[in-house]
């Protein structure tokens, strides 16, 4: 194992211990309940990733089944799927042609887009 992944792993696993403990102190997790996390050590970083990781998983999930939802036949998922996959992607080339449309630089064009 690389020295990069070794140094990782035990704060990883105390990050990750330390969820699954809080969330098995509570008798109920609701969607709505915030987090605090105190520290900014490996450990609190990474608490915060990984519960930003769980919760984009989540929401990312429902996103998906949302498609299955609206669609009454397999034709019409597959439409919606098609669609909702096709328009992010373009969202995602406009998002990346954006700083060389602001600008003939790309420099400038990242500090515009940035305000």
């Amino acid at each position: 194992m690389p020295a990069a992944h070794a140094a990782v792993t035990e704060p990883a696993a105390t990050a990750l211990h330390a969820i699954n403990m809080s969330l098995k102190a509570m008798a109920r997790p609701l969607p709505e309940q915030r987090t605090l996390i105190l520290g900014g050590g490996a450990i609190g970083l990474l608490a915060a990733l990984l519960l930003t990781y769980f919760g984009f998983s989540a929401a990312s999930i429902a996103y998906q089944a949302w498609g299955a939802d609206l669609g009454q036949d397999a034709d019409e998922r597959t439409r919606l799927t098609a669609a909702r996959e096709g328009l992010g992607l373009l969202g995602v080339l406009a998002a990346a042609s954006l700083p060389s449309l602001l600008a003939p630089d790309l420099a400038t064009g990242l500090a515009r887009l940035c305000w």
